[in-house]
């Protein structure tokens, strides 16, 4: 089985993947850890690196994958996907996760590769609102899964996820 989970920043795509993962006993890769350096605050993958990295995790039989979805090279990996959710959210639960998360970071209760800040939890709330045109953004991955053969599944919750591949 192959999965791949997107949305913006924070909407739950780590909890759900981690939870699916151990249900269905699947490996999940998380790009964002293999493709950004977050204490440089910089890419680390060229276009050739980042083409080998996805070429090998799509070898895998199962896979769960999640990342937000605007760029074009995930095309291969949509194309080679069995499910893609897409997490719809509310903003302000979304906004509650973030500051959530901020303070158990704070008290060292849950580590981070970034370094927590009251800056960095700024731009994670305006990204959040930032997001207001996705449907924008909707409307034109849509048109991408189209050209692909491929549905869109969306979800608000790891219960519906489940529901969805059990």
């Amino acid at each position: 089985m192959k999965i791949y989970i997107f949305w913006k920043s924070w909407s739950g795509k780590t909890t759900i993947w981690k939870e699916l993962s151990n249900v269905l006993k699947i490996d999940f890769f998380e790009l964002d850890k293999m493709f950004w350096d977050f204490k440089k605050d910089i890419s680390i993958s060229n276009k050739v690196e980042r083409a080998n990295i996805i070429n090998n995790l799509l070898k895998n039989n199962n896979w769960i994958i999640e990342w937000l979805y605007r760029q074009d090279w995930l095309d291969k990996v949509i194309s080679d996907s069995d499910y893609i959710f897409y997490i719809n959210r509310n903003d302000l639960i979304i906004d509650i996760q973030i500051i959530k998360r901020f303070i158990k970071r704070i008290v060292w209760l849950e580590k981070s590769e970034r370094k927590s800040s009251f800056k960095l939890i700024y731009e994670f709330l305006k990204d959040n609102h930032s997001w207001r045109f996705e449907k924008n953004h909707l409307k034109e991955f849509n048109s991408r899964l189209i050209k692909l053969n491929k549905n869109l599944i969306e979800v608000k919750s790891i219960s519906e996820l489940k529901r969805s591949v059990l």
